[in-house]
């Protein structure tokens, strides 16, 4: 959160809550997961923490679909691919 956020990141904390990975909350509810994908641009600040993620899912034998395109964290990047999860997921 600190690289998308000004304020001090008590404000996004909940009490009594343990702090989990993506990936381990994923593991823990594999047997319930629907299908899902997720993408990043190649030059967004989180692209290797979602290739470290598409890698371990690959590992731990977890289907979903993971693309790259080209741009970064940003309102124009989301604008362009947000229909790619829209109507992956109007087609479940």
């Amino acid at each position: 959160m600190s690289l998308f956020v000004e304020e001090s990141l008590d404000h996004y904390k909940q009490d009594n809550s343990k702090e989990e990975s993506v990936l381990e909350v994923i593991k823990t509810n594999k047997a319930k997961m629907i299908p899902f994908r997720f993408d990043c641009g190649k030059n967004d600040e989180l692209i290797e923490y979602n290739r470290e993620l598409h890698q371990e899912l690959l590992k731990e034998n977890i289907s979903h679909i993971y693309e790259e395109f080209s741009g970064k964290h940003e309102w124009e990047y989301w604008e362009n691919h947000v229909k790619d999860s829209l109507l992956f997921f109007d087609n479940l």
